[in-house]
């Protein structure tokens, strides 16, 4: 991915500039399921195309490398 970089831990989401992350993202969640059962895993940190406002694939750190943390933080 040239413009985003990433790391084996990163999600890598694929879309258009209408399904994908833009600037002032970061943060959001990358969510996957059905109506109902969503599951995270991952916030977004950055565009992978980095070509222009909104990217046509994202990165998202992914969470399943720190659930173990996640769920120390909140008590679980």
């Amino acid at each position: 991915m040239r413009g985003g970089g990433g790391t084996a831990n990163d999600v890598c989401v694929s879309g258009d500039r209408t399904h994908s992350a833009c600037h002032g993202d970061s943060g959001g969640p990358a969510v996957v399921g059905t109506r109902g059962d969503w599951t995270l895993v991952g916030e977004t940190h950055g565009p992978g195309d980095n070509m222009g406002e909104c990217a046509t694939t994202t990165l998202y750190t992914g969470i399943a490398p720190y659930l173990s943390w996640i769920n120390q933080q909140i008590g679980r």
